[in-house]
């Protein structure tokens, strides 16, 4: 019994050692970095993808909702690699801007 006690807790101990690294399960709340493709066209941006800490992160824009500019400044930064800082708030799965500032 002592031997089948001590091989189980090597084998606990090797597999909590696993090199994977965890799943992020957190949804963020904010997201700074490049703003790296756009979706939809000039006059209706549906939504955009900013890379942040080497992970691309779809971010969908609000309907009906006043960010407080234009939203072709998006391909300013996007274009001028000027980074950004979107608070986000999950909804269905997703991502939606709830402000999106100059960093």
């Amino acid at each position: 019994m002592g031997k089948l006690f001590a091989v189980s807790i090597a084998l606990l101990l090797v597999a909590s050692c696993s090199s994977e690294e965890p799943q992020r399960t957190e949804t963020p709340t904010n997201v700074t970095g490049l703003i790296t493709s756009i979706d939809g066209n000039a006059a209706d941006i549906d939504g955009f993808t900013v890379e942040s800490d080497g992970e691309a992160v779809e971010i969908l824009i609000k309907p009906d909702f006043d960010y407080g500019f234009s939203l072709t400044h998006l391909y300013e930064h996007r274009d001028q690699e000027d980074p950004v800082s979107v608070t986000v708030e999950e909804k269905d799965g997703d991502l939606y801007a709830t402000s999106i500032d100059d960093v």
